[in-house]
């Protein structure tokens, strides 16, 4: 287009405008600057800009760059508005223009866009009404967004709060969507010092921002908002809803952990007992009965971090053992291991909690062999509520799975435990010999005998004992 223009050619492509010039009514001002140009050896502004504008030979074009040009370089006060509005109305198709819009819209290319602030023109380009005359992929809107929270995060910051205050259009959804990604955690902070209100909405955009603390702090007054409009994002993966629910809980947001566990159940219990551990945390009551509801994924939990030290694992008892019938089919090696450990410690009181836990799990013949179980423990919760003095936390384990007497004698809880035994080793079909190893004295043995003869296949049983 305008490179045929030579230097050698210019008076007479002047001549040639003469005519124009002295045409009736007032003469355009691109003419008057094209005719400037014509005439200069060297070539001034407007034909580098004409130049740089053009990205093919059709002559057509030459007039509405020529116009751009002209209102580019000789308007001091050019808002990206109006440009965008120029620019629109010359090349009203995304396709068409591509350099001339690369260089007056785009970042680090060409003199004009020096013109414009980039948080403004992105905020232009967001909210125009002119927004199919421009390319998002053209313009790189995304990566720019992106770039300006890197390199400039106060006006990153403001963009962003006055993208949230507008009616965006697609090329501001492209534009938020970048801004969204390169967040970081003190632009959000900022943000939300100043309009909490906007936090659900960076979450629920950006949901890696739920796994800072600091941000559930900064948004204490608006945590269940934050927790739904995390939940609300079906693409979570586990590994970063144990972060969210980490930092749900270090922040003290305890009384939503109950509806985490019921959004994402294991994840959400993993990223919990995660914290409780690693900041030896108490266990509130907010977070013990939240957890009552999640006993196999505790399991699963524990079996994954068997070096949790003990007192740890006695926590975790505490809330699983009155729950055994949803244990029966894990490994109960945990559970032995913390026997033995608080036998050679001496916690009588714990160690009788976890024997009545495997006593539990032993009734329902859990593995690795659910008589083992009841003949390392029968003995000493038999002896415990005959000298009453079992705790009664520690037979509610129990209570759930011993049969019921006749309500005149209920309260006898020894003779309820002694038929939940023979029951057992009728279900399971363990041999009756092994009776006798489950209790040390030849009294106790016998009143086994005598509760067998009030259990549907105890007399069979304890006939064939010997």
């Amino acid at each position: 287009m305008v490179r045929e223009i030579s230097a050698a050619s210019a008076v007479k492509q002047s001549q040639e405008l003469f005519p124009l010039i002295k045409s009736e009514g007032p003469i355009p001002e691109w003419i008057l600057l094209a005719s400037q140009d014509a005439l200069s050896r060297e070539g001034t502004e407007f034909r580098r800009l004409l130049w740089e504008f053009a990205n093919n030979s059709d002559r057509e074009l030459f007039e509405p760059i020529a116009r751009l040009v002209q209102k580019l370089t000789h308007s001091s006060e050019f808002s990206p508005e109006e440009a965008i509005d120029l620019v629109s109305q010359y090349f009203p198709a995304s396709d068409a223009g591509a350099t001339l819009k690369q260089e007056i819209f785009g970042k680090n290319t060409g003199k004009v866009h020096a013109r414009f602030d980039e948080g403004e023109l992105l905020i232009a380009l967001a909210v125009t009404s002119k927004y199919s005359a421009f390319s998002s992929e053209n313009l790189n809107l995304k990566q720019r967004a992106m770039v300006l929270c890197n390199d400039d995060e106060p006006s990153a910051r403001a963009t962003i709060l006055q993208l949230f205050r507008s009616e965006i259009n697609p090329l501001g959804q492209e534009i938020i969507s970048g801004f969204i990604e390169g967040v970081s955690p003190s632009i959000a902070s900022a943000i939300i010092s100043e309009h909490p209100r906007f936090l659900p909405t960076l979450f629920q955009a950006k949901p890696k921002l739920g796994a800072l603390s600091e941000l559930w702090v900064a948004g204490s007054s608006r945590r269940r908002e934050l927790l739904e409009a995390l939940i609300s994002n079906k693409s979570l993966d586990n590994k970063l809803v144990e972060q969210i629910v980490r930092a749900m809980t270090e922040s003290g947001a305890e009384p939503l952990v109950r509806r985490a566990f019921e959004a994402w159940g294991k994840p959400a219990v993993f990223g919990v007992l995660d914290v409780l551990l690693a900041n030896k945390s108490p266990l509130t009551e907010n977070i013990r009965g939240a957890l009552t509801f999640h006993i196999k994924s505790i399991l699963e939990w524990l079996l994954q971090h068997k070096e949790a030290p003990l007192d740890f694992v006695v926590r975790m008892a505490h809330i699983v053992a009155p729950f055994s019938y949803e244990m029966r089919e894990f490994p109960t090696d945990i559970w032995i291991d913390a026997f033995v450990e608080l036998q050679r410690q001496g916690n009588e009181r714990e160690l009788n909690y976890i024997s009545a836990l495997l006593l539990a799990l032993g009734l329902q013949n859990a593995p690795p062999g659910g008589m083992s179980l009841v003949q390392l423990t029968f003995d000493r919760i038999h002896q415990m509520l005959w000298d009453e003095k079992l705790s009664d936390d520690t037979w509610l384990i129990l209570e759930p799975l011993v049969p019921h007497l006749f309500w005149m004698h209920e309260w006898d809880k020894c003779e309820r435990l002694r038929r939940a035994l023979v029951q057992a080793f009728v279900n399971f079909q363990w041999p009756a010999y092994k009776l006798a190893e489950c209790v040390k004295s030849d009294f106790f043995l016998q009143k086994i005998v005598d509760s067998a003869r009030h259990v549907n296949g105890g007399r069979e049983l304890v006939a064939n004992k010997n």
